[in-house]
């Protein structure tokens, strides 16, 4: 919990503050796990409700970024289940190793890594 604080909250703080020093626009990633998934189809006005650790530390990290910035200095990027041609892919290695995937009732819409990119650049 503390480890999850640092990196989403402390962090954030920090990049915000050296934002504002710099001038900069600060673009923060955070996730669809803001919510708790009972709703479905959400919009980005929709009240969050966390349900994990690391949810409740993005809604506090997005909390910072509206604090600590002005509105034309930041971006909040919600991203889910970020998929990429790039890097391990678990699952399709579980496959071909013939171990079992287990499956949940999960529903999820992924995000394309490089279409996230290419929209936030």
């Amino acid at each position: 919990q503390d480890e999850a604080r640092r990196a989403n909250v402390e962090a954030t703080a920090w990049l915000c503050r050296w934002a504002v020093k710099h001038h900069a626009r600060l673009v923060f990633i955070s996730t669809d796990y803001v919510f708790d998934g009972e709703q479905g189809a959400y919009k980005e006005t929709d009240d969050v409700r966390p349900l994990s650790v690391y949810a409740k530390t993005k809604v506090e990290a997005e909390a910072s970024v509206r604090a600590l910035l002005p509105e034309s200095q930041y971006l909040i990027f919600r991203v889910s289940a970020t998929i990429s041609p790039y890097g391990r892919d678990w699952m399709l290695e579980a496959l071909r190793e013939g171990k079992p995937i287990q499956a949940t009732d999960e529903i999820v819409t992924p995000t394309y890594a490089p279409d996230a990119a290419e929209s936030i650049r």
